[in-house]
């Protein structure tokens, strides 16, 4: 197999999530927003404006693993999301 690109990358494992019945919603969040996973909708959020965008398909294929898992990637972040919230208000925290 020939080295992939970034770009190929990311629809190799988005491709590859979708198959193995998993869902994604690609956002365009602030830099730090970090990925989500939902292991009983079996879905994930990616940030598309990560601070690193080198770094997207190892995001990607982690949020996949916590899916495949049964973990849940929002239970680390709860805390970070909570004052995202506050300062927010009701707006979306990708918004």
């Amino acid at each position: 197999m020939r080295n992939l690109g970034k770009e190929e990358l990311i629809e190799y494992l988005l491709n590859y999530a979708f198959k193995h019945g998993l869902s994604y919603i690609l956002v365009r969040g602030e830099p730090y927003d970090p990925a989500l996973s939902f292991k009983h909708k079996h879905k994930m959020i990616i940030n598309t404006n990560w601070h690193n965008s080198n770094e997207l398909p190892f995001i990607i294929g982690h949020e996949i693993g916590h899916l495949m898992l049964g973990d849940s990637g929002i239970a680390s972040s709860s805390e970070f999301f909570r004052a995202k919230l506050r300062r927010r208000g009701s707006r979306s925290i990708f918004s």
